[in-house]
């Protein structure tokens, strides 16, 4: 049996490297990716949420919203736009019964066309 100390090593090894995933990532790390965003060739969904989470930490949404966990896909709003949503942490929807905050991202130009949250 030489091999049972072997086990808990791997697991540990797995959980630390789960946890890098899973770190909170800093405003600077936000502003780091949005530098890189070229808008001469349009906005892509990727970009689209880039720029969104920028917006959010640049206006002072960083808590009560899950920054990085974002859904988007084409406004029905807002023609040419992506429609970024960001849910709400759980202690906000209990306080304000709000469920997410939208913004939408023009995708010729990357400029926030609206945003606003709502209950549903």
């Amino acid at each position: 049996m030489k091999h049972r100390h072997i086990t808990p090593i791997i697991l540990s090894c797995i959980f630390l490297m789960g946890m890098g995933g899973t770190m909170k990532k800093t405003p600077d790390f936000y502003k780091a990716q949005l530098q890189r965003i070229d808008l001469s060739d349009g906005v892509s969904e990727e970009e689209a949420v880039i720029i969104a989470q920028n917006y959010l930490l640049e206006n002072g949404y960083k808590d009560g919203y899950v920054i990085s966990s974002p859904s988007v896909g084409t406004s029905s709003l807002i023609d040419g736009c992506w429609v970024v949503e960001f849910p709400t942490t759980f202690s906000v929807r209990l306080q304000q019964g709000l469920k997410w905050l939208r913004a939408h991202v023009d995708k010729k130009t990357g400029q926030i066309k609206s945003s606003g949250w709502g209950p549903s």
